[in-house]
């Protein structure tokens, strides 16, 4: 092997080069090529999963118009929806609030006839010691009580800041200087109204 390097001049030399270059450059492009087909597979794969997805959504839309409706309709008991809202979206706990007996009324809007039912929501007092919370935890599940059902909409909310609360009774009644953000919650009244059916 000595002697092959040492009589090869230049030119061999130049020629051993290019051939181990050219078996490097070779088994460079073959890995290429298979990284290449690689990718048309998974390319020629998404467009399959695109075209599926497509019609899947199709499929998915009816099931979040019936999310929406959820709570409101026959059947269903509200209760269960706003207790649900109030849990998950306002953290509150169970122990919070009351929910009162639906209250069902016959109404006459305009020349026809419909059904008024209202869902009233009391908070009570933990021990007899008032219950106090952010604001962004009530508007938040307010907000989410309407936006997540179609039907259901705020009717009454009764909200009182801790100071105002605290002060009221005393002699030295008056404006508070500030006030927290801490908010006592009396009741939230959701109400819908459907055509009866005739």
């Amino acid at each position: 092997m000595k002697g092959l390097f040492r009589n090869m001049d230049s030119l061999k030399a130049m020629i051993l080069v290019c051939v181990v270059a050219s078996l490097g450059l070779g088994i460079w492009l073959w890995m290429l090529h298979q990284d290449f087909d690689r990718v048309q597979g998974s390319w020629r794969r998404a467009q399959r999963d695109v075209v599926e997805i497509h019609s899947l959504l199709k499929q998915i839309q009816p099931l979040y118009q019936a999310k929406d409706e959820q709570g409101a309709g026959q059947g269903i008991d509200p209760g269960v929806y706003f207790e649900t809202q109030l849990i998950n979206y306002g953290r509150f706990k169970k122990q919070h609030f009351v929910m009162k007996a639906i209250d069902e009324r016959s109404v006459l809007s305009g020349k026809n006839k419909a059904v008024d039912r209202v869902q009233r929501i009391d908070f009570k007092p933990r021990n007899k010691q008032r219950l106090y919370f952010p604001r962004s935890n009530i508007f938040r599940a307010l907000y989410n009580c309407e936006k997540n059902s179609k039907r259901w909409k705020l009717r009454e909310l009764h909200l009182v800041a801790k100071e105002a609360k605290e002060r009221k009774g005393r002699k030295d009644q008056g404006y508070p200087d500030e006030l927290s953000d801490e908010w006592a919650i009396d009741k939230f009244v959701f109400a819908s109204r459907e055509p009866r059916a005739k």
